[in-house]
């Protein structure tokens, strides 16, 4: 999909180019209070330029590594839209309004127009931003190429540490022409593109300054780019199931059963074996799946997200294959915006059935999936039934998954990875238990999760 840039080459945003092709175009259009706001965006066909802001003149003025060539081949593509001192996203006023759409704290606030005249004052980071969203939002962009973008150094001044959060809310209005396009709701537009916040306050946490890294890139692109919607209290986005499972339901009543996929290394445990990069050995048993006219067999994943050795039949008169590999499901996940309620999952989970089938038609999901360090099925022996962790769990039939760790969990509960666990904070409760256990021996890890579209078995209804 192009981005809201071609739209407003063409007026399609809602205003009408002049008939100078050099003269002032404004960005937003269609609401009443934005036809006076100085949000310019100059076009210019006019190749030739400074050389003070080619290609690699850019990139040594910015002090990016040798990785930055990957945006060499794309570099001219950019060059005639480009506008010295008149990108729209370092427009004072257009950015105060796009971050009060977002409702952004004000702290994110702050940081956005503290870092702006830095960014006025170093022309060649106003071209490589320029470039950036050029690729992110006006070209057919593969998000995979984003693992390949390079982190911003600061050599410049801390504040270089905001290049990329500027990327990303200059993203909004190719937000809000695909959402426009699909009927979705603005109050659900600027919610999705908020979460950008919550990661802009952890690269703080980690770092000590505003900012965003390449890294997280890629998960904000994943909502600016429209593949991924937040409804209430989750976020989701269509996918394909990874692992090789087969999930049966029984025909005469909600029965739902996980099969593992052949030849799956499993330990004692029911983890996956490498694990926390643990493994099992000669005490390490291998799946097997098998399937005839008249019957399945293989080992059973129990509810609670364990692999069983035992090898069950299940006749194929009565169960019906409705999950497995490559079947198309709506991603679960989970963002870090306050307690995770039941009542809250329950009213998101609802929206996302009525939701997909109106504004993502196209979409022909038959369960929502979760991979999560809050999967991990081992809090059933710590957390009272009624915690929230333990309540959106009962939600999910649980698996294991490959390569499970505690990465996570670690990040989510602590800030960051504690390599003597006594160090480790033990403010909150969840802290204490955490630690408990690692001192017990014991090691977190993720896992995984799904309710059929239905809500049949362990989902919900």
């Amino acid at each position: 999909m192009y981005a809201d840039f071609s739209a407003i080459k063409n007026g399609l945003a809602g205003a009408r180019p002049s008939r100078n092709a050099c003269s002032s175009v404004i960005l937003e259009g269609g609401a009443p209070a934005t036809p006076q706001v100085d949000i310019v965006l100059r076009l210019s066909h006019d190749t030739t330029m400074d050389q003070s802001l080619n290609f690699a003149a850019v990139i040594k003025a910015a002090g990016i590594p040798e990785q930055g060539a990957i945006w060499a081949n794309t570099w001219p593509d950019s060059q005639p839209s480009f506008r010295l001192n008149e990108l729209y996203f370092f427009q004072p006023r257009w950015m105060d309004e796009a971050l009060a759409k977002l409702k952004m704290p004000e702290t994110i606030n702050t940081a956005f127009r503290q870092a702006r005249p830095f960014f006025a004052q170093h022309p060649a980071l106003q071209r490589l931003a320029w470039h950036c969203c050029h690729l992110l939002y006006q070209t057919r962009f593969d998000p995979a190429a984003l693992k390949t973008w390079p982190p911003m150094p600061t050599t410049l001044g801390p504040d270089e540490a905001m290049f990329y959060a500027f990327i990303c809310l200059a993203g909004l209005p190719h937000l809000e022409r695909l959402h426009r396009q699909r009927g979705i709701d603005p109050a659900i537009t600027y919610d999705t593109a908020a979460d950008f916040a919550l990661w802009m306050e952890h690269y703080h946490g980690q770092s000590g300054v505003w900012g965003l890294s390449n890294t997280i890139l890629r998960w904000v692109y994943g909502y600016l780019s429209g593949a991924l919607v937040k409804l209430g209290r989750l976020q989701y986005c269509p996918g394909k199931f990874p692992y090789d499972f087969h999930v049966y339901r029984r025909r005469r009543d909600p029965s739902v059963l996980m099969l593992a996929g052949d030849g799956m290394q499993f330990r004692p445990d029911g983890q996956f074996d490498g694990a926390n990069q643990i493994t099992a050995g000669a005490q390490c048993w291998t799946s097997r799946w098998s399937t005839t006219p008249t019957e399945v067999n293989g080992n059973s994943i129990s509810h609670s997200g364990v692999a069983q050795p035992k090898i069950v039949t299940l006749p194929t008169a009565e169960w019906d294959e409705v999950l497995t590999q490559q079947s198309p499901i709506l991603e679960v996940h989970i963002p870090a915006t306050g307690p995770l309620t039941h009542e809250a999952c329950i009213d998101s989970l609802r929206r996302s059935r009525a939701f997909f089938p109106v504004h993502y038609p196209e979409v022909n999901f038959c369960a929502f999936t979760c991979v999560s360090w809050l999967m991990d099925n081992q809090f059933d022996r710590y957390l009272p039934e009624s915690s929230n962790i333990l309540q959106f769990q009962r939600n999910f039939y649980l698996h294991p998954v490959p390569r499970a760790n505690d990465k996570q969990t670690y990040e989510r509960v602590f800030g960051r990875s504690y390599e003597n666990i006594d160090d480790a904070p033990q403010t909150t409760s969840l802290q204490r238990i955490l630690v408990a256990h690692v001192k017990a021996g014991g090691r977190w890890h993720s896992g995984g999760g799904f309710i059929l579209r239905e809500g049949a078995g362990a989902g919900v209804s």
